[in-house]
This record gives C-alpha cells, sequence and structure tokens, in this order.
C-alpha cells in the first residue's frame, strides 16, 4: 500500500502536534517548575521519569523515540534521563522480538542520548 506524500506529512505533522502539546502540559506543570528552580525532590523527580518515559514510549511509534530521554537528560539531568531511558527500552524490549539480540545496545544508545 503506497502513501502519497501529502498524506505521510500530514500524519508526520499530526505526530508532532501531540508531542507539542505534550510539551506544553508539562512545562505547566508545578514539578517542571521545581525541576527549573533546582529543587530535586523524590516525587518530581519520579513524575518527570513517568512522563518523560511516556514520551519515550509514544515516540516509539512515531520513530522518535530518543525525544524522551534527551530532554528528561537537559532538563532534570541524568537520573532523570536514566529513568526515562530505561522505561523506553522496556518498552522497546517487550515490541520488538529483535530487540533481544540487541539489547545491550538499545539500552546504551537511549540512555547514553540524553
Amino acid at each position: 500500500m503506497a502513501y502519497s506524500i501529502i498524506e505521510l506529512l500530514f500524519v508526520l505533522v499530526e505526530k508532532i502536534c501531540v508531542i507539542l502539546v505534550i510539551a506544553y502540559l508539562i512545562t505547566r506543570t508545578k514539578y517542571f517548575r521545581e525541576i527549573l528552580d533546582k529543587r530535586f525532590t523524590l516525587k518530581n523527580r519520579v513524575i518527570l521519569i513517568s512522563i518523560f518515559g511516556a514520551v519515550s514510549i509514544f515516540g516509539a511509534v512515531t520513530n522518535v523515540r530518543d525525544l524522551g530521554p534527551m530532554i528528561a537528560g537537559l532538563i532534570g539531568g541524568s537520573v532523570i534521563c536514566l529513568g526515562a531511558g530505561l522505561i523506553g527500552d522496556i518498552h522497546h524490549f517487550k515490541l520488538d522480538k529483535r530487540a533481544r539480540d540487541r539489547w545491550s545496545w538499545c539500552v546504551l544508545y537511549e540512555d547514553v542520548g540524553g
């Protein structure tokens, strides 16, 4: 089944809009503001790891799987990046049968990407 360029572009713009809405909603949370103010607590780290892990899982569908851990690393540091990356890695491991052969490379690539 061949798709036209217009149809593929429409799907791509749709996925980008979803990611932009998620980013906008994340920036409006108090946990995000606490991280930007350098007030790290266990609760806001766990919440941001969950949010960016979900972005990583959604990125697996849209082929931008590394976006979640990279943004998590830039915003919250290595702990949040590692947590979000591991969530994305576990999802990728369960999703792709071939990922079991290259599991160590997936973990390294996803987690170092942030």
